[in-house]
């Protein structure tokens, strides 16, 4: 079973500069995927336009599909794309450096708590720990999807 794919993904920024071009990809469930490339590749732009963390830098996913499970969620708001069990795990200074692993799980849950509690009331069944977030060991930018 196929659980995300990415079909001819073209990311642009302000609707005329262009930063992703033609990305394809499939992610088997199960499995485990890096998206390689050098400095200004796009690799944070693919990440963040399957999260649907690109239109806070005014950026759409302008052709192509990103598909979880068969269904279409390119250009959905980011909390509709965590409903689904995608998060964004920011990379570096973005998550606590000086905690282990489980302490920045926990740090997540409780902000996340606060957040939808706060701002996105309909989210209140991911902050009760029905999904669970995994910050990135490596303190890369990645995607966790669990169900």
């Amino acid at each position: 079973m196929i659980l995300l794919k990415l079909e001819k993904l073209e990311v642009a920024y302000q609707r005329v500069i262009t930063a992703v071009q033609g990305v394809s990809l499939e992610v088997p469930k199960g499995s485990i995927v890096a998206l390689l490339g050098t400095n200004g590749a796009g690799k944070t732009t693919t990440l963040r336009a399957i999260s649907g963390f690109i239109g806070l830098d005014d950026a759409r996913v302008t052709e192509g599909a990103i598909l979880y499970r068969g269904e279409r969620i390119e250009n959905r708001p980011p909390h509709r794309v965590t409903a689904l069990g995608i998060v964004l795990v920011p990379e570096r200074s973005k998550v606590f450096e000086n905690l282990t692993v489980e302490e920045n799980r926990a740090a997540a849950r409780m902000l996340i708590r606060i957040w939808c509690t706060s701002i996105f009331p309909c989210c209140l069944h991911y902050a009760a720990g029905k999904r669970v977030i995994s910050p990135a060991a490596s303190g890369r930018c990645s995607l966790s999807a669990r169900r």
